[in-house]
């Protein structure tokens, strides 16, 4: 029996005490094993010349010049027998170098430099003219974006987002903007504001890293979001009482008519617990890795 074997590996001294930093950069070296001319393993590495902030600010503003960035597409799938076509996208960085770097080492520099808004606003376009593009085709396609603080907090962003959906003419409800619960917590009237607009748009709203606790609760109170998609601690351990808490967070949100979403779903095991805690929907490399294609048939994955 001949066996092929594909690796990526993010050493520990990349990115230490970031657990998602490190999980990208590994999926990231995973992608680049897969590559023509690949010997099937890649270790991530960064140094100053390649790695640093000032390097990555400038990749960074090459690519909103020339609109390079990437996006990745994973599936987000129900475990309650919907069958609706819906994606996480996910920012990629391309460099000259053959790195691609994720959206966690793009973000914090992004938003030192002072360039997230313009991030934030190309990966929002990008997915309208993806979704666009796939109505023309006779796919209904939502895609679920992130979005930063400081665009949540631009004056100019319901009218921009507005702009931005009348000169594609799609329905608003496709996109799903998702914001961070963190964020969210430290600049609750401003997020309040952007949601309400949002909304009278039509746009879909998610709150991610959700968790439980009286800040959860007041964010559910003041915001009109659709969706939850759960802190990762949920998906990463078989402990009794985070299970409890899981069951008590799903009610919590159900009671408040939100749908949940567990991201980070690696395993069946993991995926058959979250069924039976009656999560909604998941998403993870259980599922399927992020790729650059919306290829995924949803009618074999839903539960």
């Amino acid at each position: 029996v001949h066996v092929d074997m594909l690796a990526g590996i993010c050493p520990f001294n990349i990115a230490a005490g970031d657990a998602k930093a490190m999980i990208d950069s590994a999926e990231e070296a995973l992608l680049a094993a897969r590559a023509p001319g690949s010997r099937g393993v890649v270790v991530s590495t960064r140094d100053e010349g390649t790695g640093g902030s000032a390097h990555i600010a400038d990749v960074i503003r090459h690519a909103l010049n020339q609109s390079s960035f990437r996006v990745l597409f994973q599936p987000i799938i129900s475990l309650q027998g919907d069958a609706e076509e819906q994606f996480q996208a996910l920012l990629r960085l391309p460099a000259e170098d053959e790195r691609i770097y994720a959206a966690s080492e793009v973000i914090p520099v992004a938003e030192e430099v002072g360039l997230i808004a313009e991030v934030d606003r190309w990966m929002i376009q990008s997915c309208l003219n993806t979704i666009a593009e796939h109505l023309r085709e006779g796919r209904n396609l939502r895609l679920f974006v992130s979005q930063s603080s400081s665009s949540v907090c631009a004056h100019d962003a319901i009218e921009w987002m507005r702009s931005a959906l009348d000169s594609q003419r799609i329905p608003a409800s496709q996109i799903s903007i998702e914001l961070r619960m963190n964020d969210a917590s430290a600049a609750l009237s401003p997020f309040v504001a952007y949601c309400l607009g949002m909304k009278q748009l039509g746009v879909s709203l998610t709150l991610s890293g959700f968790e439980a606790g009286e800040q959860g609760t007041e964010l559910l109170r003041h915001l009109p979001v659709d969706y939850v998609k759960l802190s990762s601690r949920y998906t990463r351990t078989n402990d009794d009482a985070i299970r409890m808490e899981l069951r008590r967070l799903v009610e919590l949100a159900h009671a408040n008519e939100r749908l949940v979403i567990a991201p980070r779903v690696e395993e069946a095991r993991v995926a058959a617990a979250l069924w039976s805690s009656g999560i909604d929907l998941i998403q993870g490399n259980f599922v399927r890795e992020a790729a650059r294609d919306t290829t995924f048939d949803f009618q074999m994955g839903s539960a």
